[in-house]
């Protein structure tokens, strides 16, 4: 049955699809990431919740005496806000960091005219490194394709932010290249159950036919295999032969394969590539709240903080040093996904501690002092000094 309902089309397709997850294990394919992103939904999740999460994080900008420059007039504060006239800041977080997950690089071009300064992230199939044979600086120009033309920029107009790559010093490396065999079994898996399902969610099969049927008849008899027991819709239908022929069953059943399991196996590993804890791909097996709390501090301290980290590193290196005012651009820790916490818990353990004031709380949340009327520290009755708890009092208080 599904050796003659299987059309040429789709299994160019499947093949097509292994050939370019073997050309993205074997290199730095850039089309091959685009379309594994696209396809595979494991892959396209964890990409998507460490841009989103990264993304998510507003920047701060300190001068040269260590303070925040808040003013909204300040020229880093609007190139920050609006870093080119199709982008506000999340959005060009969130490109960039897209780019970085999928192709392991993630390049910025500073765009300088007389209207001002702009920074667009570049698609990186877009951007070449031009090697310059110098082990100290191995790069010498990038050549970006724009539109029908290119165009070669001076490495100090291209912020690039790259993943190490051991064999590679121009280049970033993706986690997909290490995800690369699990992303091709799981990609096979989800092929052969398309195939299974299409024929009826059964194995293929090969027929034995009496050598005396000349070439009409074995046509004719095709033909009634395809329209009768061949698609999901004849399932389960009894196939009844004559004349000597014989039908066996080619391949594996679904139980055999075990496909969920795989499917779940080969997720975690990609996963794992990533850095994002499984459960927040859809790994249910563990999955409980005290679990997705420490999931999410995992996820914050050992992938979200190390990208913003690079992140920002790269823009002190190329636009802090543009501005002489201006020490560095960082970002508040707490404010990372992951370690915010529950908001009430904050108040909670805020409002017992009795060494603060109550203005001095208040600035903790962002809320403005209350006066001098908040200048004091509020106490809990019933404590007692350390002393008056173990040196009993002359006279009890209440006869005093």
């Amino acid at each position: 049955m599904g050796i003659f309902s299987r059309k040429d089309k789709e299994v160019k397709s499947t093949s097509t699809n292994a050939a370019l997850i073997t050309m993205l294990a074997l290199g730095n394919v850039g089309f091959a990431q685009s379309a594994v992103y696209k396809s595979n939904p494991y892959v396209r999740r964890a990409v998507d919740l460490i841009a989103s999460a990264a993304s998510s994080v507003p920047a701060l900008i300190i001068d040269r005496r260590e303070n925040e420059i808040e003013s909204k007039d300040h020229p880093l504060k609007k190139l920050l806000a609006r870093p080119n006239p199709l982008m506000g800041w999340k959005e060009y977080v969130q490109t960039a960091i897209t780019h970085l997950e999928i192709h392991g690089n993630a390049y910025i071009y500073i765009d300088d005219t007389i209207a001002g300064r702009a920074l667009y992230p570049i698609d990186p199939e877009k951007v070449t490194p031009l090697q310059s044979f110098d082990t100290l600086n191995p790069i010498l120009n990038y050549r970006v394709d724009f539109g029908e033309g290119q165009l070669i920029v001076q490495p100090d107009k291209i912020i690039h932010i790259k993943f190490h790559n051991p064999t590679d010093p121009m280049r970033g490396l993706s986690p997909m290249v290490s995800a690369a065999q699990a992303i091709l079994v799981q990609q096979t898996v989800r092929d052969w159950n398309l195939s299974t399902t299409k024929n009826g969610a059964k194995p293929s099969m090969a027929i034995n036919v009496p050598n005396e049927m000349d070439g009409e008849q074995f046509k004719e008899f095709k033909d009634k295999i395809q329209e009768g027991y061949s698609g999901s819709g004849n399932t389960g239908a009894i196939m009844i032969l004559d004349g000597g022929k014989e039908a066996k069953p080619l391949g594996f059943t679904a139980v055999e394969m075990d496909y969920l399991n795989a499917m779940t196996l080969f997720a975690r590993e990609i996963a794992i590539a990533y850095g994002v804890p499984p459960e927040k791909l859809g790994d249910s097996a563990n999955k409980t709240y005290s679990n997705a709390v420490e999931a999410n501090k995992e996820f914050a301290h050992d992938t979200i903080i190390p990208i913003l980290d690079m992140f920002y590193s790269a823009h002190n290196r190329q636009i802090a040093v543009m501005f002489k005012d201006v020490s560095e651009i960082k970002y508040d820790v707490e404010q990372v996904p992951g370690l915010k916490g529950d908001q009430t818990q904050q108040y909670t353990a805020v409002n017992n501690i009795d060494f603060m004031t109550i203005n001095e709380k208040r600035d903790l949340f962002g809320y403005d002092d209350i006066g001098t009327d908040g200048d004091v520290i509020m106490v809990r009755m019933g404590l007692t000094p350390l002393r008056d708890a173990v040196e009993p009092l002359d006279k009890p208080p209440m006869q005093e």
